[in-house]
């Protein structure tokens, strides 16, 4: 039997492993009080297609979304709070295009590594990120556009940033100006 599931509105924190390969999940409702989604919490959920991540989401942790091969779709709002993408929080997802939101600073390696349909990354306009970490992409076979929109405050590429993405065709920087 697939589902779906509602956070209510008085829930601040998705606790760690808490939707851990639950694979009759194919959808979930975050509520816009939701501030923390921990550690593993939807791992290995392999019937979750797309989610669509609240305002005030503070905390998207380790591995939180790893593994979900059929997940093709992540969405922001564009007031976005999230500060950072720990460390392989979207690794092995199925997704195809990403949009990291401009209230992101940083960025913790391996974050899409595995991402095998993963074609295009978009830094949204007056991106916070200032650092591409190494391996942030590793194994993302497909990719082949990574974007800075206007206002980006990338100032550093660490040594294997962008390594093996031999489909890799497209990098605009849109004028950012690296250290």
């Amino acid at each position: 039997k697939i589902y779906s599931y509602t956070i209510n509105n008085s829930t601040k924190k998705i606790g760690g492993y808490a939707f851990y390969g639950s694979n009759n999940l194919s959808y979930i409702h975050l509520s816009e009080n939701l501030e923390e989604i921990d550690e593993y919490a939807f791992a290995y959920v392999s019937n979750l297609s797309f989610i669509n991540i609240t305002d005030n989401v503070t905390l998207i942790g380790r591995y939180a979304f790893s593994n979900d091969y059929n997940l093709s779709s992540i969405n922001f709002t564009n007031n976005s709070k999230l500060p950072r993408i720990s460390f392989a929080s979207f690794s092995n997802c199925g997704i195809t295009s990403f949009t990291i939101p401009s209230n992101v600073s940083t960025i913790s390696q391996y974050a899409f590594s595995g991402c095998d349909n993963l074609t295009q990354i978009n830094f949204a306009r007056n991106s916070k990120v200032d650092t591409i970490p190494s391996f942030m992409f590793d194994g993302c076979m497909n990719l082949n556009s990574i974007i800075f929109e206007e206002g980006s405050n990338l100032k550093t590429i660490q040594a294997h940033g962008f390594a093996n993405l031999n489909s890799l065709t497209t990098i605009d920087l849109c004028n950012t100006k690296l250290n």
